[in-house]
């Protein structure tokens, strides 16, 4: 119990270090939200293919579900290295703060 307490307090710590970057803080985690948002989509269009292979045995909308099934896949792929960019910057920026603090 005594455990998770030191865990908060230092949440809180770094929570108010990162308080000036509020901006860039909210776009980081609104970026991971995308993208765990994204995450289940590529298999739900890779079981649409399959249930149209496998049922109907019809092609006609398989060029068009891996059209999709790509873009997806661009597309999270952007998010996740906007996300890692972000994610990065905020971390580098509040180790800086940390930095000149402790100096």
């Amino acid at each position: 119990m005594a455990e998770n307490k030191v865990n908060i307090s230092l949440l809180k710590k770094i929570l108010a270090l990162a308080r000036p970057y509020k901006g860039l803080f909210a776009l980081a985690l609104a970026i991971s939200i995308i993208s765990a948002l994204l995450a289940p989509s590529i298999p739900y269009v890779v079981n649409l293919t399959l249930d149209s292979l496998l049922t109907n045995g019809s092609l006609a909308y398989v060029g068009q579900l891996c059209a999709i099934m790509i873009g997806l896949i661009v597309v999270k792929t952007i998010v996740l290295l906007f996300n890692s960019y972000t994610s990065s910057i905020l971390g580098q920026k509040v180790i800086l703060d940390l930095r000149n603090k402790v100096y």
